[in-house]
């Protein structure tokens, strides 16, 4: 992930979910990647934001039974 950033690292783990049949539908907004800050978060922060997102997707389908998930994120300047 770190090579690649958050907002795409995430859509691929989207992408990834779809496969195995939960439809995942993605929004993702920071300030980096929208140009709207000159810096990246820490890869600690990046990697946890990746990891809770993973996590969440995980639990929707494995203990909610989900068939469909949404993922927003969302970063004020």
């Amino acid at each position: 992930m770190a090579g690649l950033g958050p907002e795409p690292a995430i859509l691929t783990l989207a992408d990834r979910f779809r496969q195995q049949g939960l439809e995942v539908v993605a929004s993702i907004d920071l300030a980096y990647e929208g140009e709207r800050h000159r810096h990246r978060h820490s890869i600690e922060l990046e990697t946890a934001i990746y990891r809770i997102v993973q996590q969440a997707l995980t639990n929707a389908r494995q203990h909610g039974a989900a068939t469909h998930a949404t993922v927003e994120i969302v970063e004020d300047e």
